[in-house]
């Protein structure tokens, strides 16, 4: 944990709710989420990502719940995920006293796909999965799988941010680590507050 102005020790996701605060990373905005529902709030992962001392505290976060797991690859899906996988193998490395390699899954139309370059080096590896904004899994999950193909162990998943309405457990992965949980709702068509203001 780390200490604010007052001395008082702020919680991990308190110090994560902060640097969303200050870059205002939560919005107040009628948006149609990639699965078809309707959201008020919209989690703007540019603003985050876009802040080299932002994506280094945040995965610094995520590196120190799997600094004892042995990792040696960390991925994540293109393009965020590859800021998010070159930083928490930094953090990795320094914590583990081992070399972990940030590497990235290339989108495959629906799919991902892991480069052949990339397949001979994570078989029988132990790999971490990163993403940056969980909504319905369908990445992330595509990523595990993609990994899985390419015969690396999925040791691991870390999230940045579960927008609070996905089962993690539904990836079939023994670790998970998400450093904050929104519970931001989403809605249908029809269910959605704003529907007559932007039919």
């Amino acid at each position: 944990m780390k200490k604010e102005s007052r001395g008082r020790l702020l919680s991990r996701e308190e110090r994560v709710m902060r640097i969303f605060e200050q870059l205002t990373v939560v919005e107040d905005r009628h948006t149609i989420l990639t699965h078809g529902r309707h959201s008020l709030k919209y989690v703007e992962k540019t603003k985050f990502l876009t802040e080299r001392e932002a994506v280094d505290e945040l995965c610094s976060m995520l590196a120190d719940d799997f600094r004892d797991d042995q990792i040696d690859f960390v991925i994540g899906p293109v393009a965020g995920g590859i800021l998010l996988a070159d930083s928490a193998s930094k953090h990795l490395s320094n914590n583990s006293g081992r070399k972990v390699l940030g590497i990235w899954a290339d989108k495959d139309g629906k799919n991902f796909k892991i480069r052949p370059a990339f397949k001979s080096k994570i078989k029988d590896s132990r790999v971490l999965v990163v993403e940056d904004i969980f909504t319905t899994g369908e990445s992330l999950e595509r990523v595990v799988e993609a990994v899985r193909e390419a015969q690396g162990n999925v040791i691991g998943v870390g999230v940045i941010c579960n927008r609070g309405e996905a089962d993690l457990s539904s990836l079939g992965v023994g670790k998970i680590s998400t450093l904050v949980t929104l519970n931001i709702p989403s809605y249908s068509e029809e269910e959605c507050p704003a529907r007559n203001l932007h039919s």
